[in-house]
């Protein structure tokens, strides 16, 4: 997930509540889930990294020094980005890159059913490509997805705000 937002668009600051502080929220959890499970000692606890990022709205700047950074240190199998996911109750979440790289999206997909989550229609011919902290995993050969839920005319404007966000 990345940190960042547009700053000030039409003369309103966006805070970025949904692109993307709901992406760092879900993260912050998964970490939290995935931290209980081994601390219980549950044997199946996925090895994760977790990743914060800023740039994104800037050139992908934060992923591609992450990438550079991480691949140095280990064999990453696969990403799951989370941008802006501040809709998932009432929009369905859509797998970015389920047809680019389908066992890791259709993996991914049965993971948001699981939770309760709507899944979205297949929507790489339009949003893959360079589309958010994906695209440079992606261009080293490793399977990435992002999620998104979100309401793209709100997307880093000043109505980018936490009303417009469900906590759930």
């Amino acid at each position: 997930a990345h940190f960042d937002s547009f700053g000030k668009q039409g003369g309103k600051l966006s805070v970025g509540a949904d692109a993307n502080a709901s992406g760092v929220a879900c993260l912050l959890e998964t970490l939290r889930r995935v931290s209980a499970d081994a601390v219980r000692g549950q044997k199946d606890a996925p090895h994760v990294i977790v990743v914060f990022t800023s740039g994104e709205e800037w050139g992908l700047r934060g992923s591609r020094a992450a990438l550079s950074s991480l691949k140095e240190r280990y064999a990453i199998q696969a990403l799951i980005n989370v941008d802006s996911i501040g809709r998932a109750k009432s929009k369905p979440t859509h797998v970015i890159g389920i047809s680019t790289h389908a066992g890791l999206g259709k993996r991914v997909q049965a993971a948001l059913e699981a939770e309760g989550l709507a899944s979205g229609k297949d929507i790489d011919a339009y949003a893959y490509k360079h589309g958010s902290d994906h695209w440079p995993f992606h261009e080293d050969g490793i399977p990435a997805v992002t999620l998104w839920a979100s309401e793209y005319s709100v997307m880093n404007t000043g109505d980018d705000t936490l009303d417009k966000v469900e906590p759930e």
